[in-house]
């Protein structure tokens, strides 16, 4: 974390993982592709909220994949929100199941 002039600056790296239900050898394994390797947020003042859209593609079958995110912070204030459709228990949850509509 460090400090600009108009506040904190927070970094956050996200990995991304494709596992499968069968065992694969790594060369034949499919790719998760992402367009950001980082997504970097400003300050937020509280009550507001900023949104950043990371795109992640796969070539592989199934068509639906886990993902699971890591979160690095040295503190717990924030919020990640599901902009896919309507939120449910499931779309809380620390692992949640993409799949293409």
């Amino acid at each position: 974390m460090s400090v600009m002039p108009d506040g904190p600056v927070y970094d956050i790296l996200l990995r991304g993982m494709a596992t499968s239900e069968k065992d694969v050898p790594k060369k034949e394994s499919e790719l998760l592709l992402c367009n950001k390797p980082v997504v970097c947020w400003g300050g937020v003042a509280v009550g507001n909220a900023v949104q950043q859209k990371v795109i992640l593609k796969h070539n592989g079958s199934p068509p639906s994949k886990r993902l699971r995110l890591q979160l690095s912070v040295q503190h717990p204030d924030f919020q990640l929100q599901n902009t896919f459709g309507k939120v449910d228990e499931k779309s809380m949850a620390s692992i949640v199941n993409l799949a293409p509509q």
